[in-house]
């Protein structure tokens, strides 16, 4: 048994957009290849040394269950290509009988658009290298038991406290803080204050999911209840394919707010729209999606963003568009339920084109995360993908009970159904308990 990994055509342009749409098959040497959701998963480990690695790892990135379409990142790609050197596993979708050569070590018109390559010695100065150090520390985040950063404040003010600067993002935090001019409190050396409603939701728009994600900051009650009436606008693409050529069109809306506000902020690169006491931001890395989008359909590189445009599309760039709007429309909304509790959905297309034909899969995913304390946590994912037909969830939760050791709960659970009228069937159900122990020499 082999594992087949089918990449498309225009790898090139997907690689540029960092999103790899690829097709998982398994060859198990009796005719056509076999989808791996048609497999036993006990059979896995009849694979190759190296491919049962990289089988696992693919496993870890489906959230437990293997699935045969995939969109990789470039940087998953390359792990694969250096967990199977030498394998015959890779194949074009235009040309699946032949496997893709090996050049040189990497793959043959495929690890050129990865930036894959090895990395050349350098000899830094003593304080070039200490930054260097300094550098890795801070993106590592690791282990810190201390207070969380806290943002707190209402529409027209914000608080934020840097509480201790052992934190491993303190000194990226501080130089934030200090680019939109935040002023440090005379009083509380760990207070710092944007005293603006404008630059309050200028930063927000910037940097809120930021502050979440990468700064792992905690928002006070006192914040989310001032923000419960501020939303993001909504950013939307519809298609319509009544005429020829088919059309695209694209809208920025905020509920009771005029066209001509909408566009006036975007020409002054205001960040929010408000209207009737509510308050819409505009995400910049939303909006620079979108009006990456917008330069694309339009043809035109220089293009200035519309809240409204409407774009003709040709029959032969039918598929390319297609591409752009559901990479678009990967944004995934998240809604932050108090200060421990988050829910966010997201809706993804994969086209496929084969010799047989084309089609689309679609996968529809869910996660539920709970975040008690820096040391207790508890993540969930459920997917549903409409070309297997499975539906697969995880559940783990991470008890840091000292650093050096931690203590991992995981689930793992699938269903599947023969047809779209069928009942979905338990496929896997697992359940495992994992400590993590460090030893120091």
């Amino acid at each position: 048994m082999n594992l087949r990994l089918v990449l498309p055509p225009n790898l090139a342009a997907r690689a540029e957009r960092d999103a790899i749409p690829t097709k998982l098959e398994l060859d198990t040497g009796a005719g056509k290849p076999l989808p791996p959701e048609k497999v036993d998963p006990s059979e896995f480990g009849e694979l190759p040394d190296a491919q049962r690695v990289a089988a696992f790892a693919l496993t870890q990135w489906c959230g437990g269950a293997v699935a045969s379409f995939l969109q990789l990142t470039k940087s998953q790609l390359s792990e694969l290509i250096q967990m199977l050197p030498d394998e015959d596993c890779f194949f074009f979708v235009n040309n699946p009988e032949t496997p893709i050569p090996w050049e040189d070590g990497g793959l043959a018109e495929v690890s050129v658009h990865l930036d894959l390559g090895e990395e050349k010695e350098t000899h830094a100065s003593p304080e070039a290298s200490e930054s260097l150090e300094t550098s890795k520390e801070v993106d590592s985040f690791e282990p810190y038991h201390g207070p969380p950063i806290s943002v707190e404040g209402s529409t027209n003010f914000l608080l934020i406290t840097l509480p201790s600067e052992d934190h491993p993002r303190y000194l990226e935090a501080l130089r934030l803080l200090r680019k939109w001019n935040f002023v440090h409190d005379r009083r509380n050396e760990n207070w710092w204050w944007l005293r603006d409603r404008r630059k309050t939701f200028d930063f927000l728009a910037h940097h809120r999911f930021e502050l979440e994600e990468y700064y792992q900051a905690e928002f006070t009650e006192n914040f989310l209840q001032h923000f419960k009436k501020v939303r993001e606008a909504r950013m939307q693409t519809t298609v319509s394919e009544s005429g020829t050529p088919s059309e695209v069109t694209m809208s920025i809306e905020a509920e009771g707010v005029p066209q001509s506000e909408i566009d006036h902020a975007l020409a002054i690169g205001q960040n929010f729209l408000e209207a009737e006491g509510k308050v819409y931001l505009l995400p910049k890395e939303k909006l620079e999606k979108f009006h990456l989008l917008q330069r694309q359909l339009s043809g035109n590189p220089r293009a200035p963003l519309l809240h409204h445009g409407t774009f003709p599309v040709s029959k032969e760039g039918s598929l390319e568009t297609e591409e752009m709007i559901a990479e678009f429309e990967l944004i995934k909304p998240t809604l932050i339920m108090g200060r421990y509790a988050q829910l966010s959905a997201s809706y993804e297309q994969n086209h496929v084109i084969l010799d047989d034909g084309r089609f689309t899969t679609r996968i529809w995913s869910g996660n539920l995360d709970f975040s008690f304390s820096p040391d207790l946590s508890w993540k969930n994912l459920v997917q549903y993908d409409s070309e297997s037909k499975n539906l697969g969830g995880q559940s783990r939760i991470r008890w840091i009970l000292e650093p050096g050791q931690e203590l991992f709960l995981v689930g793992l659970f699938g269903w599947q159904k023969a047809d779209h009228y069928s009942p979905f069937l338990p496929t896997n159900q697992e359940v495992a308990l994992k400590l993590l122990y460090t030893l120091r020499f």
